[in-house]
């Protein structure tokens, strides 16, 4: 961070840094209302995902299968959204909302 701070101040024309002069990796959009998943993160999602279907979309089975506990499960589907996802395919399985 002093190396980056240091470099800003050579970098500046004047005595105010401007966000051009910041380097991208800190740059954000203004509209970006949702923070985006790190690429390392979107890998952990789609892992929990196949977890989920290799496991029946069971979380017990699933925790294990990926050497978590229940509770980390429980964190990592609520991190990553999947609550619905989860809800629908229980529901589909289950032939609930199914008429006949």
């Amino acid at each position: 961070m002093e190396n980056l701070t240091e470099r800003l101040i050579i970098m500046a024309d004047s005595d105010v840094i401007g966000c051009e002069i910041l380097p991208s990796y800190l740059k954000r959009p203004l509209n970006e209302e949702k923070e985006t998943l790190s690429r390392l993160e979107e890998m952990e999602r789609k892992e929990v995902l196949a977890a989920l279907e290799r496991n029946g979309w069971l979380q017990t089975r699933t925790a294990s299968d990926l050497g978590l506990t229940l509770r980390q499960m429980g964190y990592r589907i609520k991190k990553f959204g999947l609550e619905k996802e989860i809800a629908e395919v229980r529901k589909r399985s289950f032939g609930l909302g199914k008429t006949g």
